[in-house]
Order: structure tokens, then C-alpha cells, then sequence
């Protein structure tokens, strides 16, 4: 058996640092929760709440590349309402989030690539989570392909 960690208690914590490297117009760095600390309220705006939401693809061979295969979203809490006037918050976040991703493209050398959906990448939304209150944000998709050759063994 190979000994080696691999997967989202390696990634995740990177990921967390991407999105909290990112600063408000106050120069506050967002909340980043990792997948190992995912609250149950959100206590602080702004904050970031990671989350795997699709299958996970897995493709393995003897002999082969073998590559695992994570599409997730993160759900950015950027106002403490719905009142019209908390919209606007929302614009400068797009060109962060992007800008903090294209950086980050391998998560400090921990998977092949991080890269940000193609197609609906960043949706703007009302969002709710567990304490019922209704607030301004972005919806992030993302895909995260972790080369895991030499790190599972693959037998015949």
C-alpha cells in the first residue's frame, strides 16, 4: 500500500487561504471556512463557505494516469441583508474572487489545476443558510483535478 495523504483534507485548506486572502472595501479579510470547519450560522460578513456539491469523478488504471476529479462551490455571505443599497457591495467581489483563483491555479503544488467553471462560474444571489437570513452574494463553481498517480495503488 502507498503511503502517501492525498484529497480534500490536503486541497482544502488551501482553497480556505485562497478565498481568504480576499479583502473587503474595508481591507478585511473575508472569513474563509475550510471543509473541516463549516459553520452552522454565519457570525461574520463578509465569509466564505466551501462546499463539494457533485459527483466525484474517479479514473484509475494499472500503469495509468490516475486522476480524481472534485467540482464544488463556495457561497460568499458579502452583505448583512437584502435592502437595495447593500447590492452594489457585491461588484468589486467578482474581479477579487477571480483574480485570487487565476493566482492560485495548482493551490500551492497540492492538485494538477483549480480553475473556476467555465460557464456560470460566479452567479450573483440571495442567499440563506442556517440562521434563516435572507443576504446578498456569489455563488463560485469550481473544479479541482488531483493527479493521485503514485499515491493510491492500483492492482490488476
Amino acid at each position: 500500500m502507498v503511503d502517501s495523504i492525498w484529497g480534500v483534507e490536503v486541497w482544502g485548506p488551501e482553497l480556505a487561504k485562497v478565498w481568504g486572502s480576499i479583502k473587503d472595501p474595508s481591507n478585511r479579510a473575508i472569513k474563509a471556512y475550510g471543509f473541516s470547519n463549516i459553520p452552522e450560522t454565519i457570525s461574520v460578513i463578509p465569509c466564505a463557505i466551501s462546499f463539494l456539491f457533485d459527483p466525484i469523478d474517479v479514473d484509475y488504471s494499472a500503469g495509468g494516469h490516475n486522476l480524481i476529479v472534485y467540482r464544488g462551490k463556495t457561497e460568499f455571505f458579502l452583505s448583512t441583508d437584502v435592502k437595495k443599497n447593500e447590492l452594489s457591495q457585491l461588484f468589486p467581489f467578482i474581479r477579487k474572487i477571480v483574480e485570487a483563483a487565476a493566482k492560485n491555479l495548482t493551490l500551492q503544488g497540492k492538485v494538477e489545476t483549480f480553475l473556476l467553471a467555465q460557464a456560470g462560474g460566479i452567479s450573483p444571489a440571495i442567499l440563506t443558510y442556517g440562521d434563516g437570513i435572507d443576504r446578498y452574494g456569489l455563488v463560485v463553481t469550481w473544479e479541482v483535478r488531483e493527479n493521485v498517480t503514485g499515491k493510491i495503488t492500483v492492482t490488476a
